[in-house]
């Protein structure tokens, strides 16, 4: 009896939490989002530039870029990160590059950052966001 009871109480406890995304209009993000091969960055990255908390900016050294979109808030503008790559491989997505910042607490203590996805940039609008529009490198 008591784990139908449970069964019941687990079930009406999840539509419940369905039903609030639902009428909030909250649309799951997408997770895993990579880059067409042709697109991939190549190891070593060249240049790499903290946008927010949550976005990070990176290019190779071919020029071709990208944005690096966190699920929660793992850097800090200005302060280093800590990039390990995985294989030899291109950095086409999530699983390919593991990133780490600090998050503001006043601790400098490395803060794993989950990669949301992976969006590229072409290399006049890396460009323009790298150095503005008076500069190029």
């Amino acid at each position: 009896m008591r784990p139908i009871l449970f069964a019941i109480a687990g079930g009406a406890l999840a539509l419940t939490a369905l039903a609030g995304c639902v009428t909030t209009g909250m649309a799951p993000q997408p997770r895993g989002q990579s880059l067409a091969s042709g697109q991939c960055l190549s190891q070593p990255l060249d240049d790499t530039r903290v946008l927010d908390d949550h976005t990070l900016l990176a290019r190779d050294l071919s020029g071709r870029a990208a944005l690096f979109h966190m699920a929660s808030p793992c850097m800090q503008v200005n302060e280093a990160i800590i990039m390990r790559y995985f294989g030899g491989g291109p950095i086409c997505g999530p699983l390919d590059v593991d990133i780490s910042g600090t998050n503001g607490s006043g601790m400098i203590i490395p803060m794993h950052c989950m990669v949301q996805s992976v969006t590229p940039l072409s290399k006049a609008v890396a460009q323009q966001m790298f150095y503005g529009s008076g500069r190029k490198s």
